[in-house]
């Protein structure tokens, strides 16, 4: 069911972790809206355009144009969303039945499937409480579930881009040695914040030291956890964005490999091909012919 509005504070009876079908609710808004907090279902929240505020179980939280969260049935949310310009908001309200039924298919093996179908299953999905990295993948899925009268088929979608990520993550908290789940999401979420400095400013000479900054830890702890969550150091995974940002440049064909080379932050044209070719296996003049 598609709601061209955000949910009245009074209707709690429509946001919460009952649900008998698909809600998708998306408005683009400006002042102030607010929805108490209140226990959701699975719950998709993603904004564009301006960054949105919620308080997720306690915790103050943002959704941007850069990533969304995934809600949990039970968890507490309130939404806050203060803006003077126009805000897009998305909330998309899961059935349980519907996350469990397409979980179980994703994580199942085709016998199985073939057998009994989805009998004797038992998976169930749990998120951590972090944000994820929106892809145009997903932001397209998200669109087009206004335009559609399947939307049901479009939300499996969205679900099944998802799962992908939620075990990349899951993996990556796996990574860290913290022994409390909640140490390790903080650590996530601060790392996460990190890595989103990094792509805002890939075209600039950035320190350790700043990138650190960011995720509120001195240089020698972070690049400890860092290196622990990616098994790779801050600065290989700033060059590795880098060259994929000048590799979707390049393809593009719309400049030259000179200003691809300082636009993605490479200090020098002879370093940037060489990285380049190590990486795709050819130079990077090779992709505008």
């Amino acid at each position: 069911m598609i709601h061209h509005n955000l949910p009245a504070s009074a209707m709690k009876d429509v946001v919460t972790h009952n649900f008998s079908k698909n809600h998708v609710f998306f408005s683009t808004t400006r002042g102030n809206y607010h929805y108490p907090t209140h226990e959701t279902p699975h719950l998709l929240v993603a904004n564009f355009r301006e960054s949105g505020q919620y308080v997720l179980n306690t915790r103050k939280v943002t959704a941007s144009d850069s990533h969304f969260y995934m809600l949990n049935p039970g968890d507490k949310l309130e939404i806050d969303l203060r803006k003077k310009h126009a805000l897009q908001t998305f909330l998309i309200a899961f059935d349980q039945t519907f996350v469990t039924h397409v979980f179980q298919t994703a994580t199942s093996s085709a016998e199985s499937l073939l057998d009994d179908g989805l009998a004797g299953t038992s998976a169930t999905l749990s998120v951590p409480a972090v944000p994820f990295l929106m892809n145009a993948h997903i932001s397209d899925l998200l669109y087009s579930t206004l335009q559609s009268s399947q939307e049901d088929e479009i939300l499996a979608e969205i679900l099944l881009g998802f799962f992908p990520m939620l075990h990349d993550t899951r993996n990556r908290l796996e990574n860290l040695k913290a022994i409390k789940r909640s140490t390790r999401e903080e650590i996530y979420r601060r790392i996460f914040v990190a890595e989103e400095f990094m792509r805002e400013h890939l075209s600039e000479t950035i320190s350790l030291d700043q990138i650190a900054a960011a995720a509120c830890m001195n240089r020698f702890h972070f690049l400890k956890l860092f290196k622990e969550m990616r098994h790779m150091t801050p600065h290989h995974f700033l060059t590795s964005l880098r060259l994929e940002q000048a590799y979707q440049q390049l393809k593009a064909g719309r400049f030259s490999v000179t200003e691809v080379c300082y636009a993605a932050g490479f200090q020098s044209p002879a370093s940037f091909s060489h990285l380049f070719k190590r990486r795709y296996g050819c130079v990077p003049s090779a992709l505008r012919k």
